[in-house]
């Protein structure tokens, strides 16, 4: 094989495309390998540069090329697809990202670590879950707007599971801060003011997704209340009053998780 100076990888699952040339611009590579294979055939090379279009696993095997002495090179696809002369499969991807990155004005993307990759996946998730909260802070607005008394049911619902006053589970968190007081009065104060910051910032949120001014489309739709409000309603009876056989029942099913 002639000496290898520029070679595109077009990356894949499990086949992967290369298309080489030698200084003066000519083919002298063009083959498709398995992914098990793609190492021992990079590893095969004389230092060269390689490029590849930017991604999460580019890094991985641009970490890899550079151990084995070549010059890695990523690309976003974007800045690839002009350099595309046919129809799109691996081969000519492949051949494309050899031509454009050999380009002296080409915009390369820095190879990340595998710590900073694992950073930005964490950021990555967060943001997803931020957008997600979002989405759903709206659709309850909406809704809330077009149906007042889901508002309602919905404060109601969160305050019976949060435990608020005047319902049974605050009377637990009630009896824990008095005997907290009567054995570590410091300790006491630091859990009454982290109740009352965890009870204040609950109300503002509430207050803000029930009762909040929507973002988007709030036009009128039909719904039911009846699921609601029998959820309410056992909601209810389970935070104020639960009758004696569900309580047996309960401390049965204790007994037996001992």
């Amino acid at each position: 094989m002639e000496q290898v100076t520029t070679v595109g990888i077009d990356l894949a699952k499990r086949v992967f495309a290369l298309h080489g040339v030698d200084g003066a611009g000519r083919v002298v590579l063009r083959r498709t390998v398995q992914r098990d294979e793609l190492v021992e055939l990079v590893a095969g090379l004389s230092p060269c540069l390689i490029g590849m279009e930017a991604g999460s696993g580019a890094h991985e095997w641009a970490r890899r090329f550079q151990a084995f002495g070549h010059t890695v090179r990523l690309m976003a696809a974007k800045f690839v697809t002009p350099y595309r002369r046919n129809g799109k499969n691996d081969g000519n991807d492949a051949e494309a990202i050899c031509e454009a990155v050999g380009r002296p004005g080409m915009r390369f993307v820095p190879i990340k670590s595998a710590e900073q990759q694992a950073v930005l996946a964490v950021h990555r998730v967060r943001q997803g879950f931020v957008e997600e909260r979002t989405s759903t802070i709206n659709r309850i607005r909406g809704l809330t707007v077009t149906h007042p008394a889901l508002g309602w049911g919905f404060v109601v619902g969160v305050v019976a599971i949060a435990g608020l006053p005047p319902l049974g589970i605050f009377m637990s968190e009630f009896l824990i801060v008095s005997s907290t007081f009567a054995r570590q009065p410091l300790l006491a104060i630091a859990l009454v003011f982290g109740l009352l910051l965890a009870f204040g910032a609950l109300t503002l949120r509430l207050t803000s997704v029930a009762f909040g001014e929507p973002r988007g489309s709030t036009a009128s739709a039909e719904a039911s209340y009846v699921p609601m409000l029998a959820h309410i309603a056992l909601v209810l009876c389970a935070g104020i009053y639960l009758p004696a056989p569900l309580v047996v029942w309960f401390q049965h099913v204790a007994r037996l998780l001992g």
